[in-house]
């Protein structure tokens, strides 16, 4: 499998053709150019368009935009990484945004464009880039630089799961894998405490899978910022552990955290509740009905899922807790 095919996206995101007439007029006044040529980007998750546009005098810009219309509440998370990325600060690898438009529902958004690729995590180099980036942004990012809303307060449905894993289809979840249906209400009661493992005072990007970074000749570049929120500077890297591990030949999760350079600052009780709430999100929403806007995201929970409840599994058998 090649690095192309390990990229997890939604897989069905709107083309620059499939746009409406006025929104594609729209890319045109704001870049002072015609589109000639428009590539969509395949990884992420997002039914939005998000394409690499070449435009008549030579230039390439990146182009993001969605409405309503797409997916509900998908406008307002474009709103979002809009507003994030003008109060970042200057000096972090994040792309330019060039120019915005919000009219009749539809958010557009440009970007200068970043030449690069997903990085593989399972070639030592590209994975020693990653961690140097999550360490990067832990560093510049704490304390937060601008206002958002806590992990507790944007997470609290999803973090939750395993409190809601008694009822409905959400038992479904448990018996994906039997170690979690043998020992769930120890695992229950490791991810009760969540809340306070994960607070802090740093911005997290919080959704910052291989997919959202881009590796450039001179570094990386993490794009799609919506989810930002405040909390434990490391917790950027465990909630991206299980997706780096998917890569075939990738480190699993425990050895991708064990060589972050401030693995050693993480209490280890609060990486297994951390572990803990994240396995049972990823196990109860791939149970879900799926979303016709992204058909692939079960499937990518569910691998998630279980790769992280071996992760917990192994945490939990060694005492590491």
């Amino acid at each position: 499998m090649t690095t192309s095919e390990t990229i997890h996206g939604g897989g069905n995101r709107v083309t620059w053709q499939e746009l409406p007439p006025n929104v594609r007029d729209v890319i045109e006044r704001l870049n002072g150019s015609a589109v000639v040529e428009a590539r969509t980007a395949h990884g992420g998750f997002s039914p939005g368009m998000a394409s690499a546009l070449t435009l008549a005098d030579g230039r390439t810009v990146f182009a993001k935009a969605i409405s309503d219309e797409v997916t509900p509440g998908a406008a307002d998370l474009y709103r979002r990484e809009r507003d994030v990325l003008q109060a970042l600060p200057p000096t972090l690898p994040v792309p330019e945004l060039l120019a915005e438009s919000d009219d009749e529902g539809w958010v557009v958004l440009l970007y200068r464009h970043v030449a690069g690729r997903v990085p593989d995590p399972s070639r030592p180099d590209d994975l020693k880039a990653m961690l140097s980036t999550f360490e990067q942004l832990a560093t510049v990012l704490t304390p937060s630089p601008i206002s958002a809303p806590t992990f507790e307060e944007s997470w609290a449905w999803q973090f939750d799961s395993w409190s809601r894993a008694k009822v409905a289809a959400d038992t479904l979840a448990i018996s994906i894998d039997p170690w979690i249906a043998d020992n769930f209400e120890a695992v229950e009661a490791t991810a009760a405490h969540w809340r306070e493992a994960t607070r802090g005072a740093a911005l997290i990007h919080a959704d910052l899978r291989a997919d959202n970074m881009i590796l450039t000749e001179h570094g990386i570049v993490v794009v799609d910022w919506p989810e930002a929120c405040i909390a434990a500077p490391w917790l950027d890297a465990v909630l991206a552990a299980p997706s780096m591990a998917m890569f075939p030949g990738a480190p699993e999760p425990g050895s991708i955290i064990d060589k972050l350079p401030a693995a050693s600052a993480i209490e280890p009780d609060d990486l297994t509740t951390v572990v803990a709430a994240m396995t049972g999100f990823f196990l109860c929403a791939s149970v879900l009905p799926a979303i016709p806007a992204l058909p692939t995201l079960r499937a990518f929970q569910r691998e998630q899922g279980t790769i992280a409840a071996s992760w917990l599994r192994r945490r939990i058998e060694r005492g590491r807790r």
